[in-house]
């Protein structure tokens, strides 16, 4: 996703608005994942996967940008 890129591009500038891009990026993977997890295609569980793996290392860099 789009997002996803953009996020990570940020984190690399270590840009001021970095909390903001990752906090977004954590909610839009999340709703992302849900709707995913609702169809069972293959390609829907890949994307749901990977969705929520971004989402936790979004998260995860959250809380090291806040620390």
């Amino acid at each position: 996703m789009e997002i996803c890129r953009l996020t990570g591009s940020l984190l690399e500038t270590e840009s001021e608005n970095m909390d903001k891009f990752l906090q977004l990026c954590t909610e839009i993977c999340k709703s992302c994942a849900e709707e995913c997890e609702k169809h069972d295609y293959e390609h829907c569980r890949k994307c749901a996967e990977e969705c929520r793996r971004c989402a936790e290392l979004c998260m995860e860099f959250q809380h090291h940008v806040e620390t």
